[in-house]
């Protein structure tokens, strides 16, 4: 990349660079007192909200799933997890704000009383929870999506449960791979569901079956990852496999998803703007993020850049997922 840029337009860039790189920084301190019981102080130096339990208990999935015991089969596991009281989480999805994209939002709330929840756990790992986080972050797409509906991606069967007492939503056909996975939620979940004649399960790997039906008119929802560092790479696979195949797309986390893509695209031209390095520095690197600034090098290779203006539409979203469907990611 190439600057020419104006020394007012030159420390500007420096400067919000920074502050958007700070959100690392804030991440490391968020994740050292994450679901441990801090002091208010600590609470609201962090800028925590304190929630009520009873706007999440209330959910009609939760008190669906609520009452149902612990169920192990082959690698998943349902069971219940727990905030403690006065312990820090995200609550809603973690983005750029819309009118700036270095600054960052991280919404954080806190309950005054220990507060359980069902959780889906694969290999040990949570892939879905009715945690706020999960919950909030559902709303936009179920609020989004009618029709009929592909949804990549079962969980814990929060969306097509939430889609399926939609009066506008005909037809509901969910992909998933884990056969467990499938096996729960006909089992413990579809019975009790109501619309469940919308629901149509397939065993399969989503990715693959998108390339060979056709989704003209179809909404698709997309679930296959279970944070922004795992899911950036389907995520960006997504972009190009659905690329003018379906009427609406809508794919969970994808804010968080291209924050994390923005981070390193900033990593990079903080680098290039105030270092000189070569293509080989460039070459090479078994991390995500590393991949990403390497990936990001070559595709900016020559580009100049004459104005604040133009760098801020570069770090903006249209322009994060043209960069992300040309790059190779592991």
């Amino acid at each position: 990349m190439e600057f020419r840029l104006n020394v007012g337009d030159r420390s500007w860039l420096i400067e919000r660079l920074r502050c958007l790189l700070r959100a690392i920084d804030d991440d490391h301190r968020f994740n050292e007192l994450e679901r441990r019981k801090a002091s208010i102080d600590s609470l609201h130096r962090l800028g925590a909200k304190e929630l009520s339990p009873a706007t999440y208990r209330d959910d009609p999935y939760f008190q669906f799933l609520v009452g149902k015991g612990p169920y192990r089969k082959g690698n998943i596991r349902f069971h219940a997890e727990r905030y403690p009281a006065f312990s820090p989480f995200l609550c809603q999805e973690e983005r750029s704000r819309k009118d700036d994209p270095f600054q960052v939002e991280r919404p954080i709330g806190y309950f005054r009383e220990d507060f359980c929840y069902p959780s889906l756990q694969e290999n040990g790992t949570t892939w879905m929870s009715l945690c706020p986080h999960e919950i909030e972050t559902m709303k936009t797409a179920i609020s989004g999506l009618s029709g009929d509906v592909e949804i990549l991606g079962l969980g814990l069967g929060y969306v097509p449960f939430s889609l399926a007492r939609k009066k506008d939503v005909r037809t509901i056909e969910v992909v998933e791979i884990n056969e467990d996975v499938i096996s729960f939620f006909e089992k413990q979940v579809l019975p009790g569901i109501a619309g469940k004649e919308k629901i149509k399960i397939v065993h399969g790997d989503a990715i693959a079956r998108l390339r060979t039906i056709d989704l003209t008119g179809k909404m698709v929802f997309a679930d296959l990852w279970h944070d922004s560092e795992d899911g950036l790479p389907l995520y960006a696979e997504l972009l190009k496999t659905l690329e003018g195949k379906a009427a609406t797309t809508l794919y969970w986390l994808e804010h968080t998803i291209l924050l994390y893509a923005r981070l390193s695209l900033a990593i990079l031209v903080e680098e290039e703007l105030i270092t000189s390095r070569s293509d080989a520095e460039y070459e090479g690197s078994a991390s995500l993020s590393n991949v990403l600034v390497n990936g990001f090098h070559f595709l900016l290779k020559g580009r100049e850049f004459k104005s604040f203006a133009e760098l801020k539409e570069l770090f903006g979203d249209e322009s994060l997922k043209n960069l992300l469907k040309q790059i190779e990611l592991p």
